[in-house]
């Protein structure tokens, strides 16, 4: 939704300029909510309960870990179908270009 708005905002912007904006505006809270939670995981691993313990830390690394996937999978990933998408090529089978235009700002 958030590269969506973008898109349909700056037209003519170019892949590298949507996917900053992206990140920009949505990656500030992502940020913020992965580390609130894995901080509270790291700390919910000093109790007492080994199992408990065990669980926390392996929650809190889990929550770290996706949101490095999130940075450095995920918005290049975005990248490239941005770009798939400017080329109107199709989903599926993206060496295909589609017949017909499918402007980039009016996702369907």
């Amino acid at each position: 939704a958030e590269l969506a708005g973008h898109m349909r905002q700056n037209v003519g912007a170019e892949t590298v300029e949507l996917i900053a904006l992206t990140s920009k505006t949505g990656g500030a809270s992502v940020m913020i909510t992965s580390i609130t939670d894995a901080l509270a995981f790291m700390v919910g691993s000093s109790t007492s309960l080994p199992a408990l313990s065990a669980f926390c830390v392996y929650a809190g690394i889990g929550v770290l870990l996706c949101f490095l996937f999130q940075i450095f999978l995920f918005l290049p990933l975005l990248a490239l179908n941005v770009q798939r998408t400017k080329a109107n090529r199709y989903d599926l089978l993206c060496c295909f270009k589609s017949k017909h235009e499918h402007p980039i700002h009016d996702p369907k």
